[in-house]
């Protein structure tokens, strides 16, 4: 009796613990149901439309809303030549579709479709594309495009060139080509060839018809020559024959440097900074570097200041014309005379110049120029005429003068005082006659006669 008590409470234990794991378990099971997505294990249904010889329109319907599937489309066959899929989340509804491109006509395919992380489609269809009756079979376009700037060919009637940067390895070029509607080309499109030696590429048509393309890649032979690029020029302003520092880069082989449209020499050059001195006849505008017979330039449009301003500095214009040394001579026709040589200073006969050094420019504020060395001679022929020729010519006028009064009746010293006073005054009058010569000459030259003639 004991043994039937023990073993019906066994029994009745074991029935509470199994039906409460097994109870547990159905509640996860039924709410499985509810927390998470279901996947439709119906059919589902799939279909084409919009079939072209190129294209097609894959639908399937019958999926699990807002699934994520993946729609995949074959060529049947033994070796496949179209293998495309694509993943799209279905609709509330449980529908889903895709358009596919780059069929060939006259094809058979098949479409299945799949949910994600599974194998196996759960719906498949087969579709034909019909056949083409185009016979456009041209290459729209042939471009390299792992080139900054993009390489694109130039395309002729059955050719395609193509232009590399100088050093580019052309063995296995990938090239992008587009080619007529319904045309396919071989070899295809993004696939890496050896371009050493021309290429031919087989476009052909959506009725079967083909064309040859021969397509030829040239190397350029040199480095390209870049555009010369100015950065900066000091001073800012500056007067005819100041020397101002141009940086930037790529001033290699300058061929001429403008100071608004006037050129100028360049002093020194290197491809980072150039030196050049202000031209005559340079007015105020920008300054421009060309390069390469004019083909390459830059200019000073992008700095600030852009403008270089000359200057104008102390000097004369004949015929009327103002503003050295912009001035502009009147119709008459006359030359700009250099700047006055009223600063000029002297150490006796000898003119100072080359020593006073202009921080701005670089150069030196009284440089010794065509006009320091007429004012030497100019100089030289004061001394020789005013301060030696003329207190001498009073001596001689005195010991003449000395000779007639001292005569005591004597023919000999009249006569000596005579030939004495005349010689005087014919070598004078010489010496006046050839000063007034040198004057004019000095003039002609471009010397300001007003400013050192007969000045001690």
């Amino acid at each position: 009796m004991k043994f039937l008590k023990t073993k019906k409470y066994s029994i009745l234990s074991n029935f509470l613990k199994y039906s409460f794991v097994g109870v547990l378990t159905g509640v996860m099971i039924f709410s499985s149901f509810f927390v998470y997505p279901k996947l439709s294990l119906a059919a589902v249904t799939m279909t084409s439309s919009n079939i072209t010889p190129t294209t097609a329109h894959i639908s399937a319907e019958g999926l699990t809303p807002d699934a994520t599937v993946i729609i995949r489309v074959i060529e049947v066959g033994n070796t496949p030549n179209y293998d495309q899929s694509f993943s799209v989340l279905s609709s509330n509804l449980g529908t889903a579709s895709s358009t596919f491109t780059g069929l060939s006509p006259s094809g058979e395919y098949r479409a299945g479709v799949m949910y994600t992380g599974t194998s196996g489609s759960v719906g498949t269809t087969t579709f034909l594309t019909p056949a083409s009756t185009s016979s456009a079979k041209d290459i729209i376009s042939f471009d390299f495009l792992n080139f900054n700037p993009v390489v694109t060919g130039f395309i002729g009637a059955n050719s395609v060139i193509l232009t590399v940067p100088y050093g580019t390895n052309i063995t296995a070029l990938v090239p992008t080509i587009s080619v007529s509607s319904e045309a396919t080309v071989n070899p295809a499109s993004g696939v890496a060839k050896n371009f050493t030696n021309n290429v031919t590429y087989v476009v052909t048509a959506g009725n079967g018809s083909t064309k040859n393309y021969t397509i030829s890649v040239l190397i350029e032979n040199s480095m390209p020559i870049m555009s010369p690029k100015i950065t900066s020029f000091t001073p800012t302003s500056g007067k005819v024959g100041d020397v101002i520092t141009i940086d930037g880069s790529n001033f290699n082989n300058v061929s001429s440097v403008l100071f608004n449209t006037t050129n100028t020499v360049t002093t020194t050059n290197t491809a980072n900074k150039i030196t050049v001195k202000v031209p005559e006849g340079a007015t105020s505008g920008k300054i421009t570097i060309k390069t390469s017979a004019n083909t390459y330039s830059g200019d000073t449009s992008n700095l600030n200041p852009s403008i270089f301003t000359v200057t104008t500095i102390s000097g004369t214009c004949l015929n009327g014309a103002t503003d050295y040394p912009t001035c502009t001579p009147t119709s008459g026709g006359g030359n700009i005379i250099t700047p006055t040589t009223g600063d000029i200073k002297f150490k006796g006969l000898v003119p100072i110049c080359n020593t006073e050094v202009d921080t701005t420019s670089g150069g030196f504020k009284n440089p010794c120029n065509f006009n320091v060395l007429l004012a030497g001679v100019n100089r030289v022929i004061n001394f020789l005429l005013i301060t030696m020729a003329t207190p001498l010519f009073a001596l001689i006028l005195v010991y003449v003068g000395w000779l007639y009064l001292s005569d005591m009746g004597s023919s000999e010293n009249i006569n000596k005082a005579k030939k004495i006073f005349k010689n005087v005054i014919i070598g004078y009058l010489i010496a006046l006659a050839a000063w007034l010569i040198v004057k004019t000459l000095l003039a002609t030259l471009g010397f300001d006669p007003k400013d050192a003639f007969l000045i001690l």
